[in-house]
């Protein structure tokens, strides 16, 4: 996810980057790249979980390995938990809050309603950081640059959508999943030689296009690589018509 990615960089650090490895239809931490990438100025571990934009959802096991792995290095585990609530039924989001207790003390979780709710318009998010010195190190920073009051507005909005929305809630990740069903139909039906990575969370599609032998700058004149599943069907049934009469130009 590029904002992360750039948050390291305009802090003055050094990303080290992980790339996942591609596993039929998914995509698998690659833990051998990790080792050998550490330093003695590794500081953190940035994880986004469910995963942007490749739609994973990480098990207990590869959780509990992030946490060994951070514990063995010493770094802080960074959380990006935007999505958590926004997983396909049948599918079970672990928070990283259920770790051991090692790994809380070195834990940092970040999240918001604002993805769940689409409410992105309150700018509001919150960290969960169980460790209290951690914590404390944190609040400092965060009121040493002035970022500690959140609107009114935004605090009743975080409330609200916690306690009143669980029927919206329910009825969105429903639209979702069905969503889902009528792309991959539509895709297969019209434009086959686009395929659709296994969904596992968030409301985003991760499309490989390497059967239409073009390459990615030909595409980019077209698409961008991930779909958004958090519209209404008319709005998407109109995008795939306008997509698909692309789709055979690059074809032809």
């Amino acid at each position: 996810y590029g904002p992360l990615y750039q948050s390291v960089i305009k802090n003055g650090r050094k990303v080290i980057e992980n790339p996942l490895i591609k596993k039929e239809d998914s995509y698998e931490l690659d833990f051998e790249q990790l080792e050998k990438s550490m330093t003695k100025q590794t500081k953190m571990f940035i994880l986004c979980s469910p995963h942007n934009p490749v739609g994973r959802v990480w098990t207990k096991e590869e959780l509990d390995k992030i946490g060994e792995f951070c514990i063995k290095h010493n770094l802080i585990l960074f959380v990006d938990e935007i999505h958590g609530d926004i997983v396909k039924r049948g599918v079970h989001f672990l928070s990283a809050l259920k770790s051991s207790e090692k790994v809380r003390k070195r834990l940092i979780v970040a999240t918001s309603p604002t993805k769940t709710f689409n409410i992105p318009g309150v700018i509001v998010s919150y960290l969960v950081i169980p460790n209290e010195r951690l914590r404390e190190k944190v609040k400092f920073e965060i009121d040493r640059v002035g970022m500690h009051n959140p609107t009114i507005f935004s605090v009743k909005a975080v409330e609200s959508a916690y306690t009143l929305c669980d029927s919206w809630y329910e009825k969105m990740l429903e639209y979702i999943d069905e969503n889902e069903k009528f792309t991959r139909k539509y895709f297969q039906t019209y434009m086959p030689e686009f395929h659709i990575y296994k969904r596992e969370g968030t409301y985003l599609l991760w499309i490989n296009y390497e059967k239409l032998g073009i390459c990615e700058e030909q595409l980019e004149n077209w698409f961008l690589y991930r779909l958004n599943l958090a519209s209404p069907k008319a709005l998407l049934e109109e995008a795939f018509e306008r997509m698909k009469k692309c789709y055979l130009l690059l074809k032809s």
